[in-house]
């Protein structure tokens, strides 16, 4: 079997537009854009700069590990800026698979330009990873 369909451009195989939130969201409102969205936000300082992102995970960890979890603003348990990872949108989907396998996790922000901008312009899930790899055995 080839990888013909993980060829693609990670910006090609991206579904998800980006949805963002403040840190000072409240964890009510993320769940909702959470449950809508049901994949990752990136969280947007007032000046409209990347502060980090924050994933149902994300989420999921507060509650196991803190009672008063509910309370919570999306600062308190986002994944800050200095600790992603951006892929630019040029990268291809396999390489994409194996940075998302070696660093654990589901799904990674697309970023542009190709040049190595740092502007987030989608999503990449382990969904449309599955969806390529269906379409190449061809169900």
């Amino acid at each position: 079997m080839s990888a013909k369909g993980l060829q693609k451009t990670i910006r090609q195989a991206s579904t998800h537009p980006i949805v963002s939130c403040y840190p000072d969201t409240p964890l009510p409102e993320l769940l909702f854009a959470l449950e809508e969205h049901n994949f990752v936000l990136v969280v947007r300082k007032g000046d409209g700069h990347v502060a980090g992102l924050v994933a149902r995970i994300d989420v999921v960890k507060a509650y196991l590990n803190d009672p008063e979890w509910a309370d919570k603003v999306v600062s308190e348990i986002m994944t800050p800026k200095e600790s992603l990872i951006w892929l630019p949108n040029s990268v291809n989907l396999l390489d994409a698979i194996k940075r998302m396998v070696d660093s654990d996790i589901h799904q990674l922000v697309v970023c542009g330009p190709a040049e190595g901008g740092r502007h987030p312009i989608g999503v990449i899930t382990l969904a449309d990873v599955i969806r390529e790899l269906r379409r190449e055995i061809g169900t």
